[in-house]
């Protein structure tokens, strides 16, 4: 996959176009890794998932999510940080990184079949904190699932897609609860 940046005023005025330096592909990417697969933008930072991402041969579909920074490799250019985030308890299948949400320094991101509580493909969302040096960690007791949510029976796919978050809040919606 690769992900495609159009801005204003490219081609006249008012006129929305592809940016010269419009074009990312995963610095690492592979057939099937779904790159761009969730896109969010806060501020001059930008995560993108690779739900389809192979951690490993042991650990395929695992999912990564990749973040971005504005004018980084030159003005009005998004590059790639160091910064490569996986789910603390990465396991295959788990399509880690289908839908995320960005607000300032946090990052919820969705691992729409994560096995959870004996229930395969339950799902699962994650929180992660950017600390003052600039690296992702995981937020203790930042994972919302079917066996720590009061009220879910079952989380499954139809949420990956639905995340909303800020500094203070996070909300997702589940088609089963």
């Amino acid at each position: 996959g690769a992900i495609f940046f159009h801005g204003r005023n490219q081609g006249g005025a008012d006129r929305w176009g592809f940016l010269p330096t419009g074009r990312r592909y995963s610095p690492d990417s592979a057939e099937m890794d779904n790159f761009g697969r969730s896109i969010s933008i806060s501020g001059d930072t930008m995560s993108v998932g690779a739900s389809g991402k192979d951690l490993s041969p042991a650990l395929q579909d695992a999912g990564m999510v990749y973040i971005l920074s504005r004018d980084l490799g030159g003005p009005g250019n998004w590059g790639f940080t160091p910064a490569r985030i996986t789910a603390p308890d990465a396991a295959s299948g788990d399509k880690f990184a289908g839908g995320a949400a960005l607000g300032g320094s946090v990052l919820a991101v969705c691992a729409s079949e994560d096995d959870v509580a004996g229930v395969n493909d339950a799902g699962s969302i994650y929180l992660f904190e950017k600390g003052s040096a600039g690296n992702w960690q995981a937020v203790n007791g930042g994972k919302f699932s079917i066996n720590v949510a009061p009220g879910i029976t079952q989380v499954n796919t139809g949420f990956d897609s639905e995340l909303f978050l800020d500094e203070q809040r996070l909300l997702f919606w589940s088609r089963i609860s």
